[in-house]
């Protein structure tokens, strides 16, 4: 019997110790407010925009909207990155690249609901390119 215990116990042991070095490996960093809501903000992004995609009756302006939702959760899944694994190269990347697709889904989504010949669109489409090129 204490032959077991004494297995369980080593391999608690190694367990710890093998958590220990990928903490240390990946540099792990805790969890503060901010990257806990971009968590979040991002799960609710990307289930708003399945919700709206799984519909029956689908129009251009939920396909839209679906986009600009994925596009926002993936902003917050590069903020919640960058707060947990640091300022990495490529999470760096992938944030901005995300946050360029931000206003470029915004404008098309809010394009549906103006008239497209007016000027105030074409006004917001090069807003929208300037920004992302920004």
């Amino acid at each position: 019997m204490t032959s077991l215990g004494s297995h369980r116990g080593r391999a608690h042991i190694l367990r710890r110790a093998q958590l220990g070095a990928f903490r240390e490996a990946v540099k792990l960093r805790r969890m503060d407010p901010r990257t806990q809501s971009s968590l979040i903000a991002a799960l609710l992004c990307f289930a708003l925009g399945a919700s709206v995609l799984l519909r029956s009756r689908r129009q251009r302006a939920h396909w839209l909207f679906g986009v600009f939702a994925g596009a926002t959760g993936l902003w917050y899944v590069g903020t919640f990155m960058l707060g947990i694994m640091g300022h990495t190269p490529f999470w760096e990347r992938f944030h901005q690249m995300a946050g360029v697709l931000v206003p470029l889904s915004a404008v098309r989504f809010f394009a549906v609901m103006v008239p497209e010949d007016s000027a105030r669109m074409r006004v917001l489409g090069r807003a929208a390119v300037v920004t992302g090129l920004i």
